[in-house]
């Protein structure tokens, strides 16, 4: 499609694979590694990201002259699983009024709940008129397909401001991030909190360490696929336990030593020579997430485990690293009172039908007064002391 102008043009792309990836990941840079063409395009290769999967890719490419300036990671969806901006009951209200919600279009990172760009445009461009034209074309792509709404999820805040003054409702929910101001290890993290908190934390890894287990940091050509296979079970015994969608295929944890070698810290917990747990991460610069952990079928982990492999080892590692920010992912108060800060998470959205617009609208309205509100009481309570100079 275009734009109406002889320079500027607007492609819409039913696979990652279709865009170069040097050209996607030109624009990509420092952003998120999730954005990143590999990560996609493996979602994709293996088919984690597919029709069958109702994820079907619609990414948008904008060039002038030629060159590509702007693009966004998109898709036509008709669920919403995987999204982690819960919007179930703004469908069962469409459902209640006999309009529809789906299918919908939305500009996100499948299966990802963190903030980054999803607005992609290169350096030097005017980003006004870049944005301008990405939601332009995002609606394109929607009245083409017949979506019933627009969906840009865990944006950042520069986004979200700019898509609003566009038009889109921003919504506000919150998450739990580790910050770092420069901890020399992680006995000068733990001097942050207070003597009984403080005597908690250190009895929780003991514990967890309880039954001779020692964990370990893979990355780069420890992280075979031998120990690949093990981390799958441990994803699908997950997911068989708490009845969690197993996203990612086979495949995809089978092919992601070689096709993104540099991205994946695991935290394995190890019995001798037996992989018995783990959690998966990714790192990129200064930035480092958390995506999924479990455990061995059958096996029993000792108490405090997952709090040994998903926070305190990764931030031990955060020390070591020069890590400055830990997202460990969606949801978990418990992660507040080990030292973890309540962070805003943002997205915007058009809802094509007024009937269904107009009282969601009010909703997200008190909904952001709400988050906002319990994000400024958790701070003046936060668990963390400041910093003394």
């Amino acid at each position: 499609m275009a734009d109406g102008t002889s320079e500027t043009e607007i492609r819409a792309y039913g696979s990652i694979a279709s865009i170069p990836k040097e050209t996607w990941n030109g624009l990509v840079g420092d952003a998120m590694p999730f954005l990143e063409w590999d990560w996609l395009a493996l979602l994709e290769e293996t088919k984690s990201v597919s029709p069958d999967s109702g994820w079907l890719p619609r990414h948008v490419v904008i060039y002038d002259g030629g060159e590509a300036v702007a693009a966004c990671p998109a898709y036509l969806k008709g669920h919403s699983m995987g999204e982690f901006v819960y919007d179930w009951s703004w469908a069962n209200a469409a459902r209640q009024i006999g309009v529809p919600y789906y299918p919908k279009l939305i500009a996100a990172v499948p299966f990802t709940p963190a903030t980054g760009q999803r607005l992609l445009i290169a350096p030097g461009q005017d980003r006004a008129l870049r944005t301008r034209e990405l939601a332009g074309a995002l609606h394109a792509v929607a009245d083409a397909s017949k979506a019933a709404g627009i969906h840009v999820l865990f944006c950042t805040e520069e986004e979200s401001t700019a898509l609003t003054e566009l038009g889109a409702m921003e919504r506000l929910q919150h998450q739990y991030h580790w910050k770092n101001p420069g901890y020399a290890d992680f006995d000068d993290y733990l001097s942050r909190f207070r003597s009984r908190r403080r005597k908690e934390i250190r009895r929780e890894r003991k514990g967890a360490l309880g039954a001779g287990l020692r964990i370990e940091a893979l990355q780069g050509e420890q992280i075979t696929r031998e120990v690949l296979e093990e981390f799958y079970l441990f994803y699908r015994n997950t997911c068989d336990r708490y009845g969690g969608w197993d996203y990612l295929s086979r495949g995809m944890w089978e092919k992601l030593p070689t096709a993104w070698p540099d991205r994946v810290v695991l935290f394995s917990a190890w019995e001798g020579d037996r992989l018995r747990a783990g959690a998966f991460c990714v790192r990129k610069n200064d930035r480092m997430y958390g995506r999924y952990w479990g455990h061995q079928p059958g096996w029993q982990p000792p108490k405090f485990l997952h709090f040994e492999l998903c926070f305190y080892a990764p931030i031990e590692f955060a020390i070591r690293e020069g890590v400055r920010l830990f997202e460990p992912g969606q949801g978990g108060h418990h992660k507040f009172s080990r030292g973890f800060e309540p962070e805003l998470c943002r997205s915007a959205h058009w809802l094509m039908n007024d009937r269904l617009r107009r009282p969601i609208e009010d909703f997200v309205i008190r909904e952001r007064d709400e988050v906002r509100a319990r994000v400024a009481g958790m701070l003046e309570e936060s668990p963390i002391r400041p910093k003394e100079d």
